[in-house]
């Protein structure tokens, strides 16, 4: 099994400019992180913080969530036309915001949905950075612009913090294929 595979431009340069500016104004919601990964809590207390838009969580979408601008939809109808992909069943979509931090901080190893090995995972990066994920064997994918990554779920992740950008955007979404 392909373990995961990374696709850049993914977004037509519109559909990319147009998630960009809606995730950067004013209309989008934020709301502080409070979630840790365990083991890692003095490396995530030393200088971090994070928000999150929370849109979907076990299929369902929250019901503070604007669907004026359904990102979970523009990602995965994309994702459908890439991989010839006919139905998602989604279990959790969110944005995630980092903020810049002094050294580049590892947030600890973990999987998005524990107990379950059936998954995959769409990364999207929405703004170049420094930033990115790193697998447990070291392997480090650098967020860019409009880059996505698909993922088998039960590969261990961890998030890195970024230095050389005051944001940084990226959503994160778990499905199963079918």
């Amino acid at each position: 099994m392909k373990q995961f595979e990374v696709i850049d431009n993914f977004l037509s340069i519109g559909d990319w400019q147009d998630l960009y500016d809606y995730i950067k104004s004013n209309k989008f919601l934020w709301s502080k992180n409070p979630s840790f990964i365990p083991g890692n809590e003095p490396i995530q207390l030393k200088e971090h913080f994070s928000f999150c838009n929370n849109a979907v969580y076990k299929g369902e979408y929250y019901k503070e969530f604007d669907k004026d601008f359904d990102y979970t939809k523009i990602l995965l109808d994309e994702l459908r036309k890439k991989q010839n992909i006919s139905n998602f069943e989604i279990i959790r979509s969110k944005a995630n915001l980092f903020l810049r931090t002094n050294e580049n901080l590892k947030l600890g190893l973990h999987y998005d949905v524990p107990n379950d090995d059936t998954y995959e995972t769409l990364l999207y990066f929405i703004n170049d950075n420094n930033g990115g994920i790193e697998f447990e064997d070291g392997t480090f994918i650098k967020q860019k612009e409009n880059r996505a990554l698909i993922m088998y779920g039960r590969l261990k992740h961890q998030s890195v913090t970024q230095t050389d950008t005051r944001e940084r955007y990226n959503i994160n979404i778990n499905y199963f294929r079918r």
